[in-house]
């Protein structure tokens, strides 16, 4: 019963660790993202603002392609549940959400 309980509350940990690191990144493009924008507003020379706007489309990009990475939570699989549960055409549901909504987890 122990090594139960011990492997449950080490999952536990792993996916607070894993929350918070999530967290972390999303903070740190979101930093990222207004430090470029607010650089380019304030750069009164074309070429920068354009070469700025560049760079903040990456960084919303790779803000993007990091939030598709991460582990559905059991919050974020109950709305993809109750989003996608109902559709009326299943083959127009991504593989990875398909395989979210038919999960006990």
């Amino acid at each position: 019963m122990s090594k139960v309980i011990s492997s449950e509350r080490r999952n536990f940990e792993e996916q607070l660790l894993v929350g918070e690191l999530t967290h972390r990144m999303n903070n740190e493009f979101a930093a990222a993202i207004a430090v470029v924008s607010l650089a380019a507003a304030r750069s009164p020379n074309g070429e920068v603002k354009s070469a700025l706007a560049a760079v903040e489309a990456r960084l919303h990009s790779y803000a993007q392609a990091n939030r598709c990475l991460q582990i559905p939570s059991q919050t974020r699989l109950s709305m993809l549940r109750r989003t996608f549960g109902g559709c009326a055409n299943p083959s127009a549901v991504p593989g990875w959400i398909a395989g979210a909504l038919n999960s006990n987890s």
